[in-house]
């Protein structure tokens, strides 16, 4: 369902894609009603047919505009378009969508040409299994004056039946490649290859690419296909792209080496608030919701939410072949069943003879229960891979799964540092190559878990609200109101998690997942969620007597906590008190009673109990 945000937006689109533009020059009508023989310059008279439209040469600035609720059958093919100050537009007027039935064939071909805005249309092939080509297809081969062929919108545009792809964008040739491309507010559904794609002949020919509000689902892939297939987004070859606010769902069931949502041979690409669940694959391989692939760098996944996927949650891969998979970031992400196939985790890594290194995973919460079909984990390795950090991550299992799975030992760099996990009253259960640790005092006796000689970590009831009980979201605007992974009152995860800025040299970004500017509080927390410690205690205002102040701090006793009284005569100017007393006692439910007292006389004052974190 649509929400009204949505809604009010496309509308607003609607209407200023068809307002009068200083670069339009001359605007097409397509109506049922119209005649070829028409000058097709009104919509009274209009031409009739697409074979009519795609007869014309059109200019810089030009608009073909069919008729709002209409279907109309055909192919429209173009080898000319327009500039960024003067595209060619092609979308509706009237009431509603016009509908472009394209048979067999594809249903809208711009070949060697930018410079397009296409929206408010929809695309329906012959199906699936019988259509031939692609929905929208961009392809550059050289045949225009430029290598790099520039500005494409599309917007408010369904693309449903076409064999290969709903949406694509594909370069050959050299260097041949396009820049400065918008998708947004699509539905790509029940195609075969996969929902949206890039393609180019190098790693990072093309740039400037922008995914928001965009939803693919039951795009199955393609039976005996050579190459992946079945994925929502895959983007290849990009140098700069942005993946926002978009859905990917039940695709996969027929392909393999596909995703919800991913990228290779790309680099600087960002992929936030989406939701990627259920996505399968017919193989041994894949399914994932969120990858970055072979080939991929300096690339960030964070503030997204993969839930009931075949294979990983969140994955980097890197394949045989592939250019360095390096400087990548996971953070800020949820993760909840996935790996419901083959053993993958909830965060997986597979490095396939290239080279994977220098990534850092942090503040992640993953959930993991029994799977159907294979023995799924919160960390799978299935080989080495060099110089991956792991800090401040909340990993939760059930049904004795393991915490940390790796098929070899040969890590190089690999560090655990500040995480929590939690089996949910199993035993702690990390599989390391031939070595097994069944507690964490094991795990950092085998040198993780450590930050110099000092144990961090910890093996704590995170005290989450309803861990499993995520399910579907379905509207990414609404992301945030995912409650079952934050923090109960009385969660150990607050203020826990190592200071990444001071200790590594991290910029951990400005919020958590939840929209929260971090830190919030004293420090860092562990796990997705960034929750404010309640600490303070304020009294009345007191002239003499004595006074005992209790304050049930909202988390078990920690011993990095310091508590300090201070007084104050105006709430705006406090001091320090070391004269008053301040007594802890921590209760048998986990809870850490802090009393204040204070027997003094004087002038009119107030006491507050704060707490700072040792260092």
């Amino acid at each position: 369902m649509k929400s009204k945000k949505r809604k009010i937006f496309l509308m607003i689109c609607a209407f200023v894609f068809l307002l009068p533009h200083a670069g339009w020059s001359t605007i097409y009508y397509l109506s049922l009603s119209g005649a070829d023989s028409n000058a097709g310059t009104s919509p009274a008279a209009a031409w009739k047919t697409i074979t009519k439209a795609n007869l014309m040469s059109y200019s810089p600035g030009d608009q073909l505009l069919l008729q709002g609720g209409a279907t109309f059958s055909g192919n429209l093919y173009f080898t000319n378009g327009g500039s960024a100050a003067s595209p060619i537009l092609v979308g509706s007027y009237g009431s509603g969508r016009a509908t472009i039935n394209a048979g067999n064939s594809f249903g809208l071909s711009a070949y060697n040409c930018a410079g397009m805005v296409i929206s408010n249309l929809n695309f329906i092939g012959a199906g699936r299994t019988t259509n031939a080509s692609s929905g929208i297809s961009f392809y550059n081969d050289g045949g225009g004056a430029a290598k790099v062929l520039d500005f494409i919108r599309i917007s408010q545009v369904e693309v449903s039946g076409f064999t290969n792809r709903g949406i694509v964008f594909g370069a050959w040739n050299s260097s041949n490649a396009f820049s400065n491309v918008s998708v947004t507010y699509v539905d790509v559904h029940d195609n075969g290859g996969s929902g949206i794609q890039s393609y180019a002949y190098q790693p990072n020919l093309h740039t400037n690419f922008y995914f928001g509000y965009c939803r693919m689902w039951n795009n199955p892939g393609v039976t005996n296909s050579a190459s992946n297939s079945g994925s929502g987004i895959v983007l290849a070859d990009v140098n700069t792209a942005m993946i926002e606010h978009c859905q990917a769902w039940t695709n996969g069931w027929i392909g393999h080496g596909a995703c919800g949502i991913w990228c290779y041979d790309s680099t600087r690409v960002t992929i936030q608030y989406c939701e990627s669940h259920h996505n399968r694959t017919s193989s041994t391989d894949d399914g994932d919701g969120f990858d970055l692939d072979g080939g991929v760098t300096a690339s960030v996944l964070q503030y997204n939410y993969s839930h009931d996927n075949d294979a990983a949650g969140f994955a980097l891969f890197e394949y045989n072949g592939a250019p360095p998979h390096s400087n990548n970031i996971v953070r800020f992400n949820i993760s909840q069943n996935d790996g419901r196939k083959n053993g993958y985790g909830g965060l997986s890594f597979w490095n396939g003879g290239g080279l994977m290194r220098d990534c850092e995973i942090y503040n992640n919460t993953v959930f993991i229960s029994a799977a159907l079909s294979g023995t799924p984990s919160a960390v799978h390795f299935s080989s080495s891979v060099t110089n991956l950090h792991f800090r401040n991550n909340l990993f939760i299992t059930t049904n004795s799964l393991q915490l940390i799975s790796s098929l070899v030992s040969t890590h190089s760099g690999v560090l655990f540092q500040g995480n929590d996990y939690w089996s949910s009253g199993s035993p702690f259960a990390v599989q390391w190559g031939a070595s097994s640790y069944n507690s964490l005092s094991a795990w950092q006796s085998a040198g993780q878990e450590k930050f110099g000689t000092t144990n961090v970590g910890f093996n704590l009831d995170p005290r989450l609200n309803n861990p499993g009980g995520g399910g579907t979201i379905g509207n990414t605007d609404l992301l945030k109101t995912l409650s079952a992974y934050q923090q109960q009152t009385y969660s150990p995860l607050c203020e826990a998690g190592l200071n990444l800025s001071s200790l590594f040299g991290l910029n951990p970004g400005s919020v958590d997942y939840y929209g929260t500017a971090i830190p919030n509080g004293l420090g860092s927390d562990i796990g997705a969620q960034d929750a404010r410690l309640t600490l303070t205690l304020v009294t009345n205002a007191m002239e003499s007597g004595h006074l005992t102040a209790t304050y049930w701090r909202t988390s078990p006793t920690r011993t990095n906590l310091v508590y300090v009284a201070q007084t104050s005569t105006n709430l705006v100017t406090w001091t320090d008190n070391g004269a008053l007393p301040v007594l802890t006692n921590q209760l048998g439910n986990g809870v850490e009673s802090v009393k204040v007292s204070d027997s003094g006389t004087g002038s009119r004052r107030f006491v507050r109990l704060k707490a700072t974190l040792t260092p």
